[in-house]
């Protein structure tokens, strides 16, 4: 093929890409008009309160937690209970060697005997005097003697009185009941032990259901919890019940399914970390939540 054959072809391969534009063109307009309408689905918006949740790291402290001590000094002969055992009060929990005690009883009402029978000699020692004074037997000045005589009887008797009364409650104290309700811990003093009056832990008992959970929030979350509650018109009552619900989740992860309410907060922000203590009263009925453990 020449080159006149060439430009022919060229040509020819325009006209035909022109005619397919052409046809092109002409099958969108005889194809044309309005587009084809969407469906489109509408919604209402809906203007609603969102639950804001807000997560803090807290401890679990027992309600009420207290320290038993000897009110005396001794050695434990006994022991009443087991420790981690639930306890109730006025449960024996330890008896202290008495013996000493027993012989201040015994000493201590031996001297107020003796001290009553002095004092009734004195006082028949003054009714005879009396007599003799009012036969003129005897003077007026002796007469008083007798009398400061019975007085200072009766003053001694009053002091032996209150030994006894004082050496029987020592005795008495040998024996530690437990002053609440709770669950023994469990470093508990064996018997042998030599226990100090006022001094030596013997036992801590602490009360488990319900139990506090303990947890601090920062200035900021505390002026948001505060202006929700202005808005419910409750800042002047600070009722607690109006604040958020407490919901635990345990250091495994597992969440606790009994909800807690919050009912104390510190009176300030610590000057350390600047945040707010808040303790919130958890239901433990079946004992599941213990003293120390952490939780979320």
């Amino acid at each position: 093929m020449g080159l006149l054959d060439k430009k022919a072809v060229a040509a020819l391969c325009a006209l035909t890409m022109a005619a397919g534009v052409l046809l092109t063109g002409c099958g969108q307009d005889e194809q044309g008009g309005a587009p084809k309408k969407v469906a489109v689905k509408a919604m209402k918006a809906l203007k609603q309160d969102v639950t804001v949740n807000y997560g803090y790291p807290g401890q679990l402290k027992s309600l009420n937690e207290v320290e038993v001590h000897s009110r005396i000094s001794g050695s434990i002969m006994e022991k009443y209970f087991k420790g981690g055992s639930e306890i109730h009060a006025g449960d024996p929990l330890y008896r202290l060697d008495s013996r000493q005690y027993e012989s201040a009883v015994i000493e201590a009402l031996g001297n107020l005997h003796k001290a009553e029978a002095d004092l009734r000699n004195a006082q028949e020692d003054l009714a005879r005097d009396e007599m003799l004074w009012r036969n003129n037997a005897i003077s007026e000045q002796e007469l008083t003697n007798k009398q400061a005589d019975v007085d200072g009887y009766m003053a001694t008797v009053e002091t032996y009185q209150a030994s006894v009364q004082k050496a029987k409650e020592n005795l008495d104290d040998t024996v530690v009941y437990a002053p609440m309700d709770g669950w023994a811990s469990l470093d508990d003093v064996a018997v042998g032990a030599y226990s100090t009056a006022g001094s030596t832990k013997l036992v801590t008992i602490g009360t488990l259901d319900p139990i506090y959970a303990q947890f601090s929030i920062s200035e900021s979350e505390y002026l948001d919890v505060l202006s929700k509650v202005m808005g419910n018109g409750t800042l002047g009552d600070r009722e607690y019940s109006t604040l958020p619900k407490v919901k635990l989740t345990l250091s495994n992860g597992q969440e606790y399914p009994l909800t807690g309410e919050i009912v104390a907060a510190d009176k300030g922000f610590s000057d350390n970390s600047v945040s707010l203590t808040i303790k919130a009263e958890v239901p433990n009925p079946y004992g599941a939540l213990l003293s120390g453990m952490f939780a979320r």
